[in-house]
């Protein structure tokens, strides 16, 4: 299959067929991984968070098995919310 894939590709991004969640969040990091204005207005915007819902969100993520990387968390915060995940409960915040 990455044989198919143009040398000068910038990102490739893989779903399983009519799975339009996974694709909406694959797709949110394809934006987050090349498209600096994009990145600049998630971490404006993931910086209004209450502290609270960024470390519960953290917390998920960790959970999840992530890296406690800010970069690596921002990329899927934003990519978790744009498939409609909050990444934390009511009252963890």
């Amino acid at each position: 299959f990455l044989r198919a894939v143009p040398a000068d590709a910038k990102y490739v991004i893989g779903s399983c067929e009519k799975d339009l969640q996974t694709l909406q969040h694959e797709l949110a990091h394809g934006l987050y991984g090349t498209n600096e204005n994009y990145r600049e207005a998630v971490a404006q915007s993931l910086a209004k968070l209450p502290p609270r819902r960024w470390e519960a969100s953290r917390r998920v993520l960790l959970d999840l098995g992530y890296v406690d990387d800010k970069v690596i968390l921002e990329d899927e915060m934003q990519a978790y919310m744009i498939e409609g995940q909050c990444l934390y409960e009511e009252d963890e915040i």
